[in-house]
């Protein structure tokens, strides 16, 4: 039974520190998206003519971009996937002005990943609390 415990014991920590790793990276990728709020200005942009149409079984057709805009003297490129059939060339891009290359067209908040990593947190102390009541 001793050997059985140790083993559970093992699994619960290797789970534990996959999901607050997962965490961790959650946390960043939400501080970089909240500062990008933030800071960023929006212009107007222009797609390219060609798009491509992405489509899965269960989900409604998204469509990857290419885009330029301009911020001073210097013309800039993005990419981005977009959930609407692009109508006009003519978009909003969103750009971070000390870091023009960091860009989109769409505003995308912090809080759904925030709220991410806060629950693979949790989910990470679980297991840790769990091996030390299983000892």
């Amino acid at each position: 039974m001793s050997e059985r415990i140790t083993k559970y014991k093992s699994v619960f920590t290797v789970l534990s520190v996959v999901l607050l790793l997962f965490a961790t990276i959650g946390y960043f990728r939400a501080y970089d998206r909240y500062r990008f709020e933030a800071v960023s200005q929006e212009t107007i942009g222009v797609l390219d003519e060609h798009y491509t149409v992405i489509t899965g079984r269960r989900s409604l057709p998204r469509y990857k971009v290419q885009y330029s805009f301009k911020n001073g003297d210097q013309v800039f490129r993005g990419k981005d996937t977009i959930r609407e059939r692009p109508v006009s060339r003519v978009v909003t891009v969103y750009f971070d002005p000390t870091s023009p290359q960091k860009n989109n067209l769409i505003r995308r908040e912090a809080g759904d990943q925030l709220l991410t990593a806060v629950l693979l947190t949790g989910l990470g102390l679980f297991p840790l609390l769990m091996r030390k009541a299983v000892s």
